[in-house]
């Protein structure tokens, strides 16, 4: 019964994660909030929900297979990125806390997508268990064991499955606004290519983020401050100029000397990903295609299908 409840259980968490939130910010603000701002302010308030950063975990060396299994049977099923950086979250944030055996990596990542799926998609696009049997690479696991699993996620993580990822943050950016007057690309106002540098630019940006949800390594910094590299790493590969200004300052509340170093973190994996002396043999890398400028961009497509 109490399996079969989660579902009841993740309404009930968004009502009460809501609640808790509006209570904060009447005790904090003296004036009222537009409904972004709000939402911003509860990304914030999520933010703490973050994996803790262990590179002596046993898991880690097992991530990368984890983190690319998970995206691609989300991808499988159709369902919203933020379905999977939601759910590399929540195993991110459980197998910090507790160990399991390698055999439950897959189980565990399973219940994962069911929950972030349950978090961030639509009702109708929840699978069903009859669909995440189905992924199961060995075959042994029963409906039952999935709903289990999801138990055993929401207990040791106390219910509070709600999170923000970078993505998160990088979605709300975008809708602000990321290009503001001065904000130059090859030379001509992005303002007036607008059109054909946004689309671009956010497909670039979840490119970007979905990269460095591979690498552990970046799981050491909060999420807002990685949202902003990779929102301004995508503007340099762009050749926007500047790449951050006192527009993208003010909108996301991290001027570019809180996150530089963070910054080169994520300027150094791309130049490893994108290297093209590392192919072998002289054989075409299916990274070459990596886009250089703005024109590139409005045909880029990731190895993922981005």
């Amino acid at each position: 019964v109490r399996a079969l409840s989660a579902s009841a259980w993740i309404d009930g968490l968004r009502a009460r994660e809501r609640h808790c939130f509006e209570e904060s910010s009447m005790a904090d603000q003296s004036g009222s909030l537009d409904e972004s701002e709000a939402t911003f302010q509860r990304l914030q308030s999520l933010a703490r929900f973050h994996p803790s950063y262990d590179p002596t975990l046993k898991y880690v060396k097992y991530r990368r297979l984890l983190v690319d299994w998970i995206i691609h049977h989300c991808r499988q099923m159709e369902l919203s990125p933020l379905v999977f950086h939601s759910a590399i979250s929540l195993m991110d944030r459980l197998l910090s806390l507790v160990t399991v055996s390698r055999r439950s990596f897959e189980l565990i990542s399973t219940s994962a997508i069911l929950l972030a799926a349950k978090l961030e998609d639509t009702v109708e696009r929840v699978p069903g268990l009859s669909v995440l049997k189905k992924i199961d690479t060995n075959g042994s696991y029963t409906a039952e064991a999935i709903k289990k699993a999801e138990i055993f996620i929401l207990e040791h993580l106390k219910w509070s499955v709600m999170s923000a990822t970078p993505q998160h943050f990088l979605q709300w950016y975008f809708d602000r606004g990321v290009i503001s007057e001065g904000d130059m690309v090859d030379g001509v106002p992005a303002m007036e290519l607008q059109e054909r540098v946004l689309a671009p630019l956010r497909r670039l940006a979840s490119f970007v983020s979905e990269l460095c949800l591979s690498d552990y390594q970046f799981l050491q910094f909060p999420p807002d401050i990685l949202a902003a590299a990779i929102l301004a790493q995508s503007r340099k590969i762009a050749k926007f100029q500047p790449i951050w200004n006192e527009h993208l300052t003010v909108l996301t509340s991290q001027p570019e000397s809180k996150f530089s170093s963070c910054l080169a973190k994520v300027d150094l994996f791309w130049q490893n990903s994108f290297d093209r002396k590392s192919t072998e043999s002289g054989a075409a890398s299916p990274l070459d295609a990596s886009p250089v400028n703005v024109t590139d961009l409005s045909s880029f497509a990731s190895p993922r299908g981005l």
